[in-house]
Protein backbone atom coordinates (compact mmCIF):
# COMPACT_ATOMS: atom_id res chain seq x y z
CA UNK A 1 0.00 0.00 0.00
CA UNK A 2 1.60 3.35 -0.90
CA UNK A 3 2.23 5.61 2.17
CA UNK A 4 1.25 9.16 2.74
CA UNK A 5 4.32 11.43 3.56
CA UNK A 6 4.23 13.45 6.39
CA UNK A 7 5.40 17.48 6.82
CA UNK A 8 8.83 18.13 6.94
CA UNK A 9 8.95 18.58 10.22
CA UNK A 10 8.22 14.82 11.32
CA UNK A 11 10.03 13.29 8.34
CA UNK A 12 9.17 12.06 4.99
CA UNK A 13 8.72 8.17 4.17
CA UNK A 14 9.10 6.15 0.67
CA UNK A 15 5.66 6.28 -1.41
CA UNK A 16 6.17 2.71 -1.52
CA UNK A 17 8.77 0.10 0.42
CA UNK A 18 9.60 -3.03 -1.12
CA UNK A 19 9.20 -6.30 0.67
CA UNK A 20 12.92 -6.75 1.61
CA UNK A 21 13.48 -2.79 3.06
CA UNK A 22 12.77 -3.15 6.44
CA UNK A 23 10.31 -1.09 7.97
CA UNK A 24 12.07 2.24 10.08
CA UNK A 25 13.62 2.22 13.28
CA UNK A 26 12.10 4.96 15.74
CA UNK A 27 15.20 6.42 16.58
CA UNK A 28 15.14 7.22 12.41
CA UNK A 29 12.04 9.37 12.92
CA UNK A 30 13.64 12.09 14.58
CA UNK A 31 14.25 14.46 11.52
CA UNK A 32 16.68 17.62 10.35
CA UNK A 33 13.36 19.16 10.67
CA UNK A 34 12.85 18.68 14.35
CA UNK A 35 16.32 19.23 14.83
CA UNK A 36 15.93 22.50 13.38
CA UNK A 37 13.19 23.86 15.45
CA UNK A 38 15.16 22.73 18.46
CA UNK A 39 18.03 25.02 17.16
CA UNK A 40 16.01 28.07 16.14
CA UNK A 41 14.41 27.61 19.51
CA UNK A 42 17.38 27.78 21.62
CA UNK A 43 19.06 30.62 19.44
CA UNK A 44 15.78 32.43 20.26
CA UNK A 45 16.27 31.82 23.65
CA UNK A 46 19.63 33.50 23.68
CA UNK A 47 19.52 36.12 22.24
CA UNK A 48 16.77 37.01 24.26
CA UNK A 49 19.09 36.98 27.31
CA UNK A 50 21.63 38.94 25.61
CA UNK A 51 20.09 41.43 23.47
CA UNK A 52 18.53 44.62 24.93
CA UNK A 53 16.00 44.88 26.95
CA UNK A 54 12.80 45.65 25.59
CA UNK A 55 13.87 47.07 22.02
CA UNK A 56 13.30 46.46 18.41
CA UNK A 57 15.58 43.53 18.19
CA UNK A 58 14.57 41.76 21.12
CA UNK A 59 10.54 42.38 20.53
CA UNK A 60 11.18 40.76 17.09
CA UNK A 61 12.98 38.03 18.51
CA UNK A 62 10.68 37.01 21.08
CA UNK A 63 7.83 37.57 19.13
CA UNK A 64 8.56 35.83 15.94
CA UNK A 65 10.24 33.12 17.61
CA UNK A 66 6.93 32.28 19.62
CA UNK A 67 4.01 32.74 16.72
CA UNK A 68 7.12 30.31 14.58
CA UNK A 69 6.54 27.94 17.49
CA UNK A 70 2.43 28.08 17.71
CA UNK A 71 2.15 27.87 13.97
CA UNK A 72 4.46 24.87 13.73
CA UNK A 73 2.41 23.49 16.84
CA UNK A 74 -0.93 24.31 14.69
CA UNK A 75 0.15 22.09 11.69
CA UNK A 76 1.34 19.40 14.10
CA UNK A 77 -2.37 19.00 16.10
CA UNK A 78 -4.38 18.82 12.57
CA UNK A 79 -2.21 15.93 11.56
CA UNK A 80 -2.63 13.97 15.01
CA UNK A 81 -5.23 11.29 15.40
CA UNK A 82 -8.42 12.14 16.73
CA UNK A 83 -7.33 10.41 20.15
CA UNK A 84 -4.82 12.22 20.71
CA UNK A 85 -6.26 15.88 19.39
CA UNK A 86 -8.07 16.80 22.15
CA UNK A 87 -4.80 17.04 24.26
CA UNK A 88 -2.71 18.58 21.70
CA UNK A 89 -5.19 21.06 20.79
CA UNK A 90 -6.00 21.90 24.68
CA UNK A 91 -1.90 22.34 25.14
CA UNK A 92 -2.14 24.77 22.24
CA UNK A 93 -5.01 27.07 23.51
CA UNK A 94 -3.02 27.34 26.63
CA UNK A 95 -0.40 28.45 24.75
CA UNK A 96 -2.40 30.72 22.51
CA UNK A 97 -4.26 32.19 25.35
CA UNK A 98 -1.16 32.79 27.59
CA UNK A 99 0.83 34.40 24.48
CA UNK A 100 -2.06 36.89 24.17
CA UNK A 101 -2.21 37.61 27.55
CA UNK A 102 1.14 38.52 27.67
CA UNK A 103 1.07 40.77 25.12
CA UNK A 104 -2.19 42.46 26.30
CA UNK A 105 -0.39 42.82 29.79
CA UNK A 106 2.07 44.05 27.76
CA UNK A 107 0.07 46.70 26.64
CA UNK A 108 -1.75 47.46 29.55
CA UNK A 109 0.16 47.31 32.50
CA UNK A 110 1.05 50.60 34.09
CA UNK A 111 4.16 50.46 36.58
CA UNK A 112 1.70 52.08 40.04
CA UNK A 113 1.01 49.01 41.21
CA UNK A 114 3.47 46.03 39.75
CA UNK A 115 0.43 43.09 40.82
CA UNK A 116 -1.92 44.60 39.16
CA UNK A 117 -3.31 42.78 36.28
CA UNK A 118 -5.50 44.23 33.68
CA UNK A 119 -8.81 42.95 33.48
CA UNK A 120 -8.59 41.30 30.16
CA UNK A 121 -5.01 39.95 30.33
CA UNK A 122 -6.71 38.60 33.48
CA UNK A 123 -9.25 36.47 31.49
CA UNK A 124 -7.00 35.40 29.17
CA UNK A 125 -4.54 33.99 31.68
CA UNK A 126 -7.34 32.20 33.43
CA UNK A 127 -8.78 30.84 30.34
CA UNK A 128 -4.99 29.25 29.52
CA UNK A 129 -5.17 27.44 32.60
CA UNK A 130 -8.49 25.94 32.10
CA UNK A 131 -6.86 24.56 28.69
CA UNK A 132 -3.97 23.30 30.27
CA UNK A 133 -5.82 21.45 33.59
CA UNK A 134 -8.10 19.83 30.51
CA UNK A 135 -5.43 18.62 28.92
CA UNK A 136 -3.38 16.78 31.92
CA UNK A 137 -6.98 15.95 33.41
CA UNK A 138 -6.95 13.65 29.98
CA UNK A 139 -3.53 12.39 29.94
CA UNK A 140 -3.65 11.58 33.40
CA UNK A 141 -7.19 9.28 32.60
CA UNK A 142 -4.69 7.55 30.13
CA UNK A 143 -2.00 6.99 31.92
CA UNK A 144 -3.79 6.01 35.40
CA UNK A 145 -7.01 3.72 33.69
CA UNK A 146 -7.90 3.06 36.88
CA UNK A 147 -7.84 3.91 40.32
CA UNK A 148 -4.93 4.70 41.27
CA UNK A 149 -5.19 5.85 44.91
CA UNK A 150 -1.26 5.22 45.28
CA UNK A 151 -0.42 7.59 43.18
CA UNK A 152 -2.71 10.35 43.83
CA UNK A 153 -1.48 10.24 47.67
CA UNK A 154 1.64 10.74 46.31
CA UNK A 155 1.43 13.50 44.35
CA UNK A 156 -0.54 15.35 47.12
CA UNK A 157 2.13 14.67 49.52
CA UNK A 158 4.45 16.18 47.43
CA UNK A 159 1.86 19.14 46.63
CA UNK A 160 1.57 20.23 49.90
CA UNK A 161 5.01 20.78 50.42
CA UNK A 162 5.80 22.61 47.46
CA UNK A 163 2.28 24.64 48.59
CA UNK A 164 4.60 25.60 51.79
CA UNK A 165 7.40 26.51 50.04
CA UNK A 166 4.98 28.81 47.43
CA UNK A 167 2.97 29.35 50.86
CA UNK A 168 6.19 30.68 52.56
CA UNK A 169 8.58 32.80 50.30
CA UNK A 170 5.49 34.51 48.09
CA UNK A 171 1.97 34.55 49.80
CA UNK A 172 2.66 34.67 53.26
CA UNK A 173 5.47 37.85 52.70
CA UNK A 174 2.96 39.20 49.73
CA UNK A 175 -0.28 39.10 52.26
CA UNK A 176 2.36 41.17 55.12
CA UNK A 177 3.48 43.70 52.96
CA UNK A 178 0.23 44.92 50.69
CA UNK A 179 -1.59 45.31 54.33
CA UNK A 180 -5.58 45.16 53.22
CA UNK A 181 -5.13 44.15 48.96
CA UNK A 182 -7.47 45.00 46.69
CA UNK A 183 -9.48 42.43 44.64
CA UNK A 184 -7.15 42.98 41.91
CA UNK A 185 -4.04 42.16 44.13
CA UNK A 186 -5.85 38.66 45.21
CA UNK A 187 -6.59 37.67 41.73
CA UNK A 188 -2.87 37.82 41.11
CA UNK A 189 -2.08 36.32 44.25
CA UNK A 190 -4.64 33.04 42.51
CA UNK A 191 -1.88 32.17 40.17
CA UNK A 192 0.40 30.29 42.16
CA UNK A 193 -2.15 28.57 43.80
CA UNK A 194 -3.15 27.67 40.20
CA UNK A 195 0.48 26.80 39.38
CA UNK A 196 0.21 24.57 42.49
CA UNK A 197 -2.53 22.53 40.33
CA UNK A 198 -0.70 22.10 37.59
CA UNK A 199 2.38 21.11 39.41
CA UNK A 200 0.37 18.49 41.60
CA UNK A 201 -1.81 17.02 37.88
CA UNK A 202 2.06 16.92 36.93
CA UNK A 203 3.47 14.94 39.42
CA UNK A 204 0.51 12.63 39.33
CA UNK A 205 1.11 12.14 35.49
CA UNK A 206 4.48 11.27 35.75
CA UNK A 207 3.94 9.23 38.95
CA UNK A 208 1.75 6.92 36.37
CA UNK A 209 3.78 6.27 33.65
CA UNK A 210 5.84 3.22 33.02
CA UNK A 211 8.69 4.86 31.02
CA UNK A 212 9.61 8.60 30.78
CA UNK A 213 8.94 8.69 26.73
CA UNK A 214 10.47 11.76 25.08
CA UNK A 215 7.42 13.43 24.50
CA UNK A 216 6.28 13.61 28.19
CA UNK A 217 10.15 14.45 29.10
CA UNK A 218 9.64 17.29 26.87
CA UNK A 219 6.35 18.52 28.21
CA UNK A 220 7.98 18.18 31.81
CA UNK A 221 10.59 20.45 30.94
CA UNK A 222 8.15 22.50 29.11
CA UNK A 223 6.00 22.97 32.39
CA UNK A 224 8.92 23.06 34.62
CA UNK A 225 9.88 26.27 32.66
CA UNK A 226 6.61 27.80 32.76
CA UNK A 227 5.88 27.05 36.78
CA UNK A 228 9.73 28.71 37.54
CA UNK A 229 8.87 31.66 35.73
CA UNK A 230 5.58 32.76 37.34
CA UNK A 231 6.74 32.04 40.18
CA UNK A 232 9.96 34.00 39.65
CA UNK A 233 7.43 37.31 38.43
CA UNK A 234 6.31 36.77 41.59
CA UNK A 235 9.22 36.24 43.95
CA UNK A 236 10.26 39.55 42.47
CA UNK A 237 7.89 41.93 42.93
CA UNK A 238 6.79 40.57 46.74
CA UNK A 239 11.34 40.54 47.42
CA UNK A 240 12.02 43.83 45.12
CA UNK A 241 14.63 41.91 42.95
CA UNK A 242 16.04 43.88 40.21
CA UNK A 243 14.65 44.43 36.70
CA UNK A 244 16.89 41.77 35.04
CA UNK A 245 14.94 38.98 36.49
CA UNK A 246 12.38 40.52 33.90
CA UNK A 247 14.93 38.59 31.19
CA UNK A 248 15.46 35.69 32.18
CA UNK A 249 12.06 35.12 33.00
CA UNK A 250 10.95 35.76 29.36
CA UNK A 251 13.39 33.73 28.06
CA UNK A 252 12.11 30.72 31.04
CA UNK A 253 8.27 31.28 29.45
CA UNK A 254 10.29 31.27 25.37
CA UNK A 255 12.06 28.20 26.00
CA UNK A 256 8.46 26.67 27.73
CA UNK A 257 6.47 27.76 24.30
CA UNK A 258 9.34 26.21 21.99
CA UNK A 259 9.94 22.88 23.94
CA UNK A 260 5.84 22.24 24.04
CA UNK A 261 6.14 22.51 19.88
CA UNK A 262 8.96 19.98 20.04
CA UNK A 263 6.92 18.34 22.02
CA UNK A 264 4.17 18.21 19.29
CA UNK A 265 6.28 17.21 16.37
CA UNK A 266 8.31 14.10 18.34
CA UNK A 267 8.12 10.90 17.72
CA UNK A 268 5.16 9.03 19.50
CA UNK A 269 3.21 12.17 19.87
CA UNK A 270 0.43 10.81 18.38
CA UNK A 271 0.72 8.03 21.04
CA UNK A 272 0.53 10.63 24.01
CA UNK A 273 -2.78 9.36 25.20
CA UNK A 274 -2.19 5.52 24.54
CA UNK A 275 -2.39 3.42 27.80
CA UNK A 276 0.77 1.60 28.88
CA UNK A 277 0.57 -2.02 27.91
CA UNK A 278 3.04 -2.93 31.11
CA UNK A 279 2.51 -2.79 34.16
CA UNK A 280 3.67 0.14 36.53
CA UNK A 281 6.78 0.00 38.83
CA UNK A 282 5.63 2.23 41.67
CA UNK A 283 8.46 1.99 44.05
CA UNK A 284 10.74 3.79 41.60
CA UNK A 285 13.75 5.21 43.94
CA UNK A 286 12.73 8.99 42.36
CA UNK A 287 9.52 8.47 43.48
CA UNK A 288 11.03 7.41 47.20
CA UNK A 289 13.51 10.14 47.40
CA UNK A 290 10.97 12.54 46.40
CA UNK A 291 8.41 11.73 48.76
CA UNK A 292 11.10 11.34 51.59
CA UNK A 293 12.40 14.91 50.89
CA UNK A 294 8.45 15.97 51.21
CA UNK A 295 7.59 14.51 54.18
CA UNK A 296 11.13 15.77 55.53
CA UNK A 297 10.65 19.37 54.31
CA UNK A 298 7.38 20.85 56.07
CA UNK A 299 8.52 19.87 59.45
CA UNK A 300 12.07 21.72 58.77
CA UNK A 301 10.70 24.90 57.44
CA UNK A 302 8.60 24.70 60.36
CA UNK A 303 11.27 24.43 62.42
CA UNK A 304 13.39 27.11 60.83
CA UNK A 305 10.60 29.87 60.76
CA UNK A 306 10.03 29.21 64.68
CA UNK A 307 13.64 29.67 65.33
CA UNK A 308 13.36 33.14 63.30
CA UNK A 309 10.46 34.50 64.78
CA UNK A 310 8.89 34.26 61.92
CA UNK A 311 5.20 34.32 63.40
CA UNK A 312 3.32 34.23 59.88
CA UNK A 313 5.04 31.56 58.40
CA UNK A 314 4.84 29.12 61.06
CA UNK A 315 1.34 29.67 61.36
CA UNK A 316 0.93 28.82 57.37
CA UNK A 317 3.07 25.80 57.76
CA UNK A 318 1.02 24.69 60.62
Amino acid sequence: MPQTSMNWLRGSTPARRSVDRPAPTRSARWHAGWFTLIGIGVAACILAILLPEHSTLWVANYEGMAILALAVFAIAGLRMPPGARLVWWALWGFQALTFVGEAVYDAQHTDDDPLRIPPLASILYLSAYVAVFLALAVLIRSAHPGRDREAWIDAAIMAIAAASIIGVIIIEPAMASLGDPGLHTLVALVYPLLDLGVLALMIWLLFGTVHLSPVLALLTGAFTFYLAADLLYEYRFVNGLTDRTWVWREAMYLAAVVLIAAAATAPGAEDITRPASTPHRRATPIRIAGLVAAVVLVPLMLTVAVWQDRIGSARLLA
